[in-house]
Order: structure tokens, then C-alpha cells, then sequence
């Protein structure tokens, strides 16, 4: 009898929560951005990052992003840049110069990415640096970072989002075969209407 109460109080929860949560509308964004010498960092966002001037090592990166083609049998990424979906610019403070596997830089981004503009904030990991065992290398990071729904510049209507990368970040030298960019996954919560 316990199990049977039990069964109707999850199925009763159920009831009233599950219609709820299906009523949330979000949105998953897949890109991959590239470093391009072709789009001027905007300074303006060095200025609205918040960032504390003067910083001894800064990054400052315009980037463009693009559309990508996996397969669908096992998700890999066929074709890296399928169509150019928009621009933005990437400033970072470089906490540790040598760029040591574990540290951190706090990093911040405004990006518009069709007919959205995104205004985030958070951090980049070196993962790996193959500059440390003496070999030269591309440095690998991941990033997590925060969609300010409260920044102005945000398109109205997300009421939360978080974005993650993984990158590679050639700092001041090149490597056949690997460009300073990342893939990222983002997703929206949208605010009821």
C-alpha cells in the first residue's frame, strides 16, 4: 500500500511539474568562432567589460563566426565553417604570462550572432600547453562564461544563458593546421510571454 501512495504522489508531482517544464523554451546555439584579421577589436568592449586599466597583458580579439556541419551517425564536425553567421570581439586579462596548465583569465565577449546579440562574461582554462614540456604547441582552453540577461545590450526576452568552449589559442605564432578559435555551445532560457 506504501508503494502505491508513493507511486501517486510521484505521478502527482509529475502531473502538475512536467507541464511546466515543457512550457520552458530554450535555444542551443552551436558555432565556431575564428580569430580574424579582418574585423577590428571594438574598443568599446574592452570598456564595458569592467576590467581594471592598466592591465599588463591583455588579449583583444575580433573574431567572426560560422556554421558548422557534423554527421549525424556520431556528431563530428564534417565542415568548420559552412556559412559566417556573425562578429564579435573577445577581451581577456592574462593572469599568468606563461600561460601554465590550470590558470585562469577572467574573459568577456559581445557577439551577434544573426539576429541576436549576446553580452557574456566569465573565464578561460588552459587545459593543455605544450610550451611547458618544450614543445611548441597550440595552447588548449576551455571557457564558461554567463549571458548577462541585465546588460542593455543583450537582446531583450533571455532569461538565463550559459555558453561554454573549447579553444586553441596560438599566442604570437603559427601552426600548420590550427587557427586561434573555438567551438561553442550556448543555451537560452527564454522568458515566458
Amino acid at each position: 500500500m506504501k508503494k502505491f501512495v508513493s507511486l501517486l504522489v510521484v505521478l502527482a508531482v509529475a502531473g502538475v511539474c512536467l507541464p511546466a517544464m515543457a512550457q520552458t523554451d530554450k535555444s542551443i546555439i552551436l558555432f565556431r568562432s575564428m580569430d580574424d584579421p579582418n574585423i577590428d577589436p571594438d574598443p568599446g568592449v574592452w570598456e564595458r567589460s569592467g576590467f581594471e586599466a592598466p592591465v599588463p597583458l591583455q588579449i583583444h580579439l575580433g573574431y567572426s563566426t560560422w556554421s558548422l556541419q557534423n554527421r549525424a551517425s556520431d556528431g563530428k564536425v564534417v565542415k568548420e565553417k559552412v556559412r559566417k553567421t556573425g562578429t564579435g570581439t573577445l577581451v581577456g586579462v592574462v593572469t599568468d604570462p606563461f600561460f601554465s596548465e590550470g590558470s585562469i583569465a577572467p574573459a568577456y565577449t559581445e557577439v551577434a550572432l544573426g539576429n541576436l546579440y549576446l553580452v557574456l562574461d566569465g573565464e578561460c582554462q588552459v587545459t593543455i600547453n605544450p610550451l611547458a614540456a618544450g614543445e611548441l604547441g597550440p595552447l588548449f582552453l576551455t571557457c564558461s562564461m554567463t549571458v548577462d540577461t541585465e546588460n542593455e545590450l543583450t537582446t531583450p526576452g533571455i532569461k538565463w544563458g550559459q555558453a561554454s568552449s573549447s579553444s586553441i589559442f596560438l599566442p604570437g605564432f603559427e601552426i600548420p593546421g590550427f587557427e586561434t578559435g573555438s567551438f561553442w555551445t550556448i543555451m537560452l532560457i527564454w522568458e515566458d510571454e
